[in-house]
């Protein structure tokens, strides 16, 4: 209960007798009291409810306790995604927040989505316990100015969501710091500098616990340098968010740490840089790490100046307007596209180096990983996962507004996905014929990557086995609709601006070639399907649909994923319209007489279009089957 730092209540039969919308409820005046306590400890509560939320607001108000309460989530929805959101909201880790709940299965819900949260029964004799404590936790707090930051931060969110752009946003904040390093007004402060020490955890870069001695005796020393750092913008006066102490011997930071309230802000990287970026030895986790190229140009600006780094933000982000992402067949598009517009492509590679296959990064797991996942999750995956590749988990959609995705789909068909035990992290990674968690099979695949300058890739993956084998299960290939809600997920995190054109496999039924065909063709359709109606009423999403274009067994190659040169022209033309039609830039149309003159990309696209593909397939089918 010491670390307890945010309660998050269930409201029916748990911060109050009775339901809500079925009958008249009962006030538990313990619990409204332990509100207000808690709040004038520094340890602020949220609520989780399953209500109509004008109705139990209103019932907070007439209780005289909803200015106690933030982040509020009450609407019909399942419990475990919306606390984690809330967890996440308001930069907290897991281990900080208790949820009270009468409803086990709620509980255990909270549970699966954030492992290391804090879960209670509203039985009497817990509560009883949490009465008893409530004036011995946090500290004492009678200004509630833990309360109102998080309220600041309330705003400050809903404000964020609506924002064009996350760099708008941050432009829009006018954020002021200051850096204080005067001895004389550290010394003032230095009992709140030295609690900063004790309770910062996600910005905590080398996590060193000085003693309130100790701290004192580092001021004084010659080589230390210190200072604190207070910030304030639009939304309100954060006061002290951040501490350094620099040993200017060896020039190393012994102290750089940052309070959770200044997360997104980017003081961190602006302080380092003011620093002259010294040496720093971050010692893991962190919510996420200091980058010595990426800017903070929001900070401490004058209007004007503010409205020149924005214009040249903007201006550079026009340099590239399109992102085409996806597997083999966007490359193949790629080739028949004739447009002055510029563009870059996420297309699935090898990493010469390595040989890491970098395919599975456009797999709808994976891009919903890049978005959500935090650094630490991030860096957990690579040191567990075999056959890693940092590019698995990152996307510059999260880095550029375009004017246009292009994201495929098709991944989804072919990739297996693997679920991390205990925690949940989900990756995609390799075909989903091949199980990775059978060590044979990995064992082959990865002496299949071996060369003669990848040696040192090789040993490591190998050393992550047996711990790959162990914590994670083999999900196989993702559902239509979990691939749904990573789509729907990712286009939230896309600039209502940004046009999102997302590439649907063909739902056509092949069936001269077997059963197995004629299935994925109908598991496609229930893919498309799933996808439309998570998205439906997203006006910044369009589809380019392949079964449009496929009309018969002859549009297609070997698999259901392969077309023939004619399909990917016409997609490749509607792909143009798009462009045309959505950014100031002319594309135009490949003539008759180049399309013609197009290599062929493989030879399965030649023996195709030589009429030898299919009795090519059948006989080796044949052979197969006498075997």
């Amino acid at each position: 209960m010491k670390k307890i730092k945010l309660i998050i209540w269930d409201l029916d039969d748990t911060f109050w007798q009775g339901t809500l919308s079925e009958e008249e409820i009962i006030p538990i005046e313990e619990n409204v009291q332990l509100v207000i306590k808690l709040s004038k400890r520094g340890i602020v509560s949220s609520i989780c409810s399953k209500n109509d939320f004008e109705e139990a607001m209103n019932q907070l108000n007439a209780l005289k306790i909803d200015n106690y309460f933030v982040f509020e989530s009450i609407d019909w929805s399942s419990k475990g995604p919306r606390i984690k959101n809330i967890v996440q909201d308001m930069n907290l880790r897991e281990e900080n927040v208790l949820f009270i709940d009468d409803n086990e299965l709620n509980l255990n819900e909270a549970k699966y989505f954030c492992p290391n949260i804090h879960i209670l029964l509203p039985i009497k004799k817990e509560l009883e316990n949490l009465y008893r404590l409530a004036n011995t936790l946090g500290k004492d707090d009678g200004q509630l100015t833990r309360l109102q930051n998080y309220k600041v931060l309330e705003e400050k969110t809903v404000a964020e969501k609506l924002a064009v752009s996350n760099t708008d946003f941050l432009f829009d904040c006018n954020i002021q710091i200051q850096i204080h390093s005067e001895r004389k007004d550290i010394e003032t402060h230095i009992r709140r500098v030295y609690e900063l020490i004790g309770r910062t955890n996600q910005l905590n870069f080398t996590k060193k616990r000085s003693t309130f001695e100790a701290l004192q005796g580092q001021l004084k020393e010659e080589n230390i340098e210190m200072g604190y750092v207070t910030a304030q913008d639009n939304f309100g006066d954060y006061g002290i968010v951040g501490l350094y102490a620099l040993d200017t011997k060896i020039n190393e930071l012994v102290h750089f740490l940052f309070s959770c309230r200044s997360m997104g802000m980017g003081i961190e990287n602006y302080v380092y840089q003011q620093l002259n970026e010294p040496k720093l030895i971050t010692i893991e986790p962190v919510a996420y790490h200091v980058d010595k190229n990426k800017k903070s140009p929001w900070i401490n600006q004058s209007t004007n100046k503010i409205r020149n780094e924005r214009q040249d933000i903007q201006h550079a982000a026009t340099e590239k307007t399109i992102l085409i992402k996806g597997s083999c067949e966007i490359e193949w598009v790629i080739d028949l596209l004739s447009t002055d517009a510029p563009f870059s492509k996420e297309i699935g590679h090898l990493n010469t180096k390595t040989g890491a296959d970098i395919t599975s990064f456009n797999h709808s797991t994976n891009v919903y990983n890049s978005f959500y996942l935090t650094s630490a999750q991030k860096e957990c995956l690579g040191k567990e996962v075999p056959l890693w590749d940092d590019e698995l988990v990152s996307t510059d959609m999260n880095k550029n507004n375009y004017d246009i995705v292009f994201l495929s789909g098709f991944l989804d068909q072919w990739e297996g996905v693997y679920q991390r035990k205990g925690t949940g992290e989900k990756i995609a990674l390799g075909i989903e014929k091949i199980d990775y968690t059978s060590r044979k099979m990995l064992e082959e695949q990865i002496r299949k990557t071996q060369k003669e300058d990848n040696q040192k890739y090789i040993q490591q993956q190998r050393k992550k086995i047996d711990g790959f084998t162990n914590k994670y299960v083999y999900v196989g290939k993702v559902s239509a609709v979990e691939a749904a809600d990573n789509f729907k997920k990712i286009v939230k995190k896309v600039p209502k601006e940004t046009l999102v054109v997302i590439m649907l496999p063909s739902d056509f039924q092949v069936t001269s070639y077997g059963e197995n065909r004629r299935r994925q063709g109908e598991e496609r359709g229930l893919y498309n399907q799933a996808i439309w109606q998570a998205l439906k009423g997203y006006k910044n999403v369009r589809y380019i649909n392949f079964s449009t274009f496929t009309h018969s067994e002859s549009d297609f190659l070997e698999t259901q994923d392969h077309f023939t040169k004619k399909i990917y022209y016409e997609v490749a033309l509607e792909m143009q319209k798009i462009i045309n039609e959505t950014v100031n830039h002319q594309v135009n149309r490949i003539s008759a007489e180049e399309f013609r003159q197009k290599k062929f990309r493989n030879s399965y696209s030649t023996m195709n279009a030589l009429g030898l593909l299919k009795p090519l397939i059948k006989s080796k089918n044949f052979i197969q089957s006498k075997k």
